[in-house]
């Protein structure tokens, strides 16, 4: 039942229509084996960002992965720097951010806070996941 999985549902409702958007039902079990709900936010933001850059934009989207090999590559996993440009977009609707950008640890936060208000999850200060790590 995907009510138990709020987050999946609204990873799969943010991922771009496209011929490779198939194997929901693998893609919830990866979902579930990898416990990405407790991180749907970060997830969700990355596809957020993702469907706005270049490779996934150009020719009629054919460098869109299918989620399945998304979820497996843990294309998701960017220390937060997606959550960071989401805050920067819902503050000043930017495009996303070049590779070498490194948000700050507030940035990351703030989108991290940001997004989970948007989608209805439970908004909380603990943001440890994101600051970096001294030396």
């Amino acid at each position: 039942m995907t009510d138990d999985y709020p987050g999946f549902d609204t990873f799969w409702r943010a991922w771009p229509s496209h011929d490779r958007k198939s194997q929901k039902r693998k893609c919830r079990q990866r979902w579930v084996k990898d416990n990405l709900e407790a991180i749907a936010a970060q997830v969700v933001a990355r596809v957020l960002h993702d469907r706005e850059c270049r490779d996934w934009t150009e020719s009629d989207g054919q460098y869109i992965p299918a989620p399945l090999v998304w979820l497996n590559g843990q294309k998701w996993d960017d220390d937060g720097e997606a959550l960071a440009w989401w805050e920067r977009r819902q503050k000043h609707a930017t495009a996303p951010p070049e590779p070498d950008h490194r948000a700050s640890d507030d940035e990351r936060a703030e989108g991290l806070r940001s997004l989970r208000q948007a989608l209805g999850m439970p908004v909380d200060d603990d943001v440890s996941p994101f600051k970096m790590s001294a030396g």
